[in-house]
């Protein structure tokens, strides 16, 4: 896994995206509704990816996946000390969005260093991560609160690679509405839609891919399918 060396400024950056805002569309229950959840993850989608975009180790096991990618960063005392939600604890760097301390070195002139493993999971199997199988796709549903759910999709390729999609708002809500009825969730921060789609209006939003967007593409490293 690359080790990418980033200032604070990118640091920060980077916890905005991870705590960024919800999906654009969510759903009133795990999709597609009426079939089983999967007790674990098949062996054939197993194993450990390399992203093609960002170069993120996705590792895929019997019951979880996620998302590993190596960061180095340097910090100043003057920029520690004039930035919100980082601060040096018990020796460490300690993010407070993260809530969790970074391994920390001092080197010259006072820069903190700090080299770490940021892991995000996708899903870890439980009553709030439901998998299901559907027209070849692995559909990952996560729990956000009552009543919206979170839907991705993980598609295996002809070589055994994954492509992940989220969810996206199509051109006009119109185009949705024709297929299923969509509820207006929209606040003035962000725009939402919460949905319910029968198994044939889910099968149709796949075939039309109307709301799933491919957002990376990630490479098998060989010789790691578990069976």
């Amino acid at each position: 896994m690359r080790i990418v060396r980033l200032p604070l400024l990118a640091l920060l950056l980077i916890i905005g995206i991870w705590s960024c805002e919800e999906p654009p569309i969510v759903f009133t229950a795990p999709q597609p509704e009426g079939l089983n959840a999967e007790p674990f993850i098949r062996p054939i989608y197993r194993g450990r990816f390399l992203c093609d975009s960002d170069s993120a180790l996705m590792v895929v096991k019997n019951n979880i996946i996620y998302k590993a990618k190596a960061f180095q960063l340097e910090v100043t005392p003057t920029e520690l000390e004039n930035t919100d939600g980082l601060s040096l604890k018990d020796g460490q760097l300690y993010v407070e969005e993260w809530g969790r301390q970074l391994p920390t070195r001092i080197e010259k002139d006072s820069i903190y260093h700090s080299d770490f493993i940021h892991r995000d999971t996708l899903i870890y199997l439980d009553e709030n991560h439901v998998l299901k199988h559907f027209r070849g796709h692995m559909v990952i549903n996560r729990k956000m609160e009552k009543e919206k759910w979170e839907v991705m999709l993980l598609s295996l390729d002809e070589h055994l690679n994954l492509a992940l999609s989220i969810t996206t708002l199509p051109e006009e809500i119109e185009q949705l509405e024709a297929i299923t009825p969509a509820e207006d969730l929209s606040t003035e921060d962000q725009t939402q839609y919460r949905i319910s789609p029968t198994v044939i209006e889910f099968d149709e939003l796949l075939q039309t891919q109307l709301i799933f967007q491919e957002c990376d593409y990630f490479y098998r490293i060989p010789q790691e399918i578990e069976m």
